[in-house]
Parts: C-alpha cells; sequence; structure tokens
C-alpha cells in the first residue's frame, strides 16, 4: 500500500518554514489556517490528499519525494489458528451487563 512519510514531510516543511511562526504562514497564505500548518509541522496526523498537495506547492515542495509504494510486511498476531475451544473459552470470559431499570418511566 503506498504512503507518504509523514515525519520526512515534517521535517521539510520545518525546514521550509524556517522560523517563520504559524500565524505568519497562514497571513502569508489565506486559504490555510493553524491546524493545517500544525498537523504539517508536527508529522504525527495524516493530511487529506488535497491538503499534503497544496502545502508542497505552496511551500514549492516535491509531493513525490515522501511517496513510497514499497509493501510493508504483514504482521501476524497468532503463530496457529484459533481452535474452536479458544473460542468458546473467550466467550464464557466475556461480562454480561445485566439490564435494570433507570427510572425514566412516566409517572401516573
Amino acid at each position: 500500500m503506498a504512503e507518504i512519510d509523514w515525519s520526512g514531510f515534517a521535517g521539510d516543511v520545518r525546514a521550509a518554514l524556517g522560523d517563520m511562526p504559524i500565524n505568519a504562514a497562514v497571513a502569508r497564505w489565506p486559504s490555510t489556517n493553524k491546524t493545517l500548518w500544525s498537523r504539517a509541522r508536527r508529522g504525527l496526523q495524516p493530511l487529506s490528499a488535497e491538503n499534503y498537495l497544496a502545502i508542497c506547492r505552496l511551500l514549492g515542495l516535491d509531493p513525490w519525494r515522501r511517496y513510497s509504494d514499497a509493501a510493508k510486511p504483514r504482521r501476524v498476531r497468532r503463530s496457529r489458528p484459533r481452535s474452536l475451544r479458544d473460542i468458546a473459552k473467550n466467550l464464557q470470559n466475556q461480562t454480561v451487563s445485566v439490564t435494570v431499570s433507570r427510572g425514566t418511566a412516566v409517572r401516573p
């Protein structure tokens, strides 16, 4: 699956903006907002494709630089398939909530 290296992109954004505060970036590019610049600079949350491309265009960054279509290795959760015994055991250990009256009935 294709992915963007968000932490690398954030480094590129910080380098391109230099010491410019977020408020100054919003003033320079009025079509943007503080949230967009904050997310782009931190790199912790992915941006939408259109916002990613907009930031790249505004800052003159190559959008393909941080793109990767290398396949990630699949994570295997169990070394063996779950047996019916395991499933039944898990079902027995699940808690069940008791239905109780919450006193919301209409009083006469």
